[in-house]
């Protein structure tokens, strides 16, 4: 039964917005367009933080505040209420916590890779019409994953033998 259920849900996609049924090139041109609107996204969700903390001095309750006011916009997109405010806080804190610990690339980086994953029809049925041309954005998404992992070690080996030497 648990496959069948699978089978159900992945025979419908689920599409913010029906361009990227018209192929490849369509679905690649619509990622070079969320580049700049992430990267645009993430300078307005560094500057408003910038802002509280110049005018409330104090970290902890300028990160407070923008988790609320994120959360409260989350929340008013989901039509019900508390499962809204429950996934808007969810979703402000990671924010957040991206743009503290890993700052204004990783946010840019997080808004268009998260914009391209809910925006294409991922399916669970391989055999689908709308299946195969996902999987060439999600392999290029992928070698881009690696590609950003071997510049960030700066000429490091990932794993060198004295990592497993105690």
């Amino acid at each position: 039964m648990f496959p069948r259920v699978l089978v159900c849900l992945a025979s419908a996609p689920l599409l913010g917005s029906p361009d990227v049924l018209l192929g490849i090139g369509r679905q690649i041109g619509m990622v070079c367009n969320w580049l700049p609107v992430g990267i645009l996204n993430a300078l307005i969700l560094l500057f408003v933080p910038t802002l509280l903390l110049l005018l409330v001095r104090k970290t902890w309750l300028t990160v407070g505040i923008f988790v609320v006011v994120l959360a409260i916009g989350a929340a008013g997109q989901i039509q019900n209420p508390p499962v809204g405010t429950v996934v808007g806080v969810f979703h402000a804190v990671i924010l957040v916590f991206v743009m503290l610990r890993f700052g204004l690339s990783a946010l840019a980086t997080s808004l268009v890779l998260g914009d391209i994953l809910i925006s294409l029809p991922i399916s669970l049925d391989l055999s689908a019409w709308h299946a195969k041309t996902p999987i060439v954005v999600l392999v290029l998404l992928g070698l881009s994953v690696i590609y950003g992992f071997r510049i960030s070690l700066g000429g490091r080996p990932a794993l060198d033998r004295d990592t497993f030497q105690d």
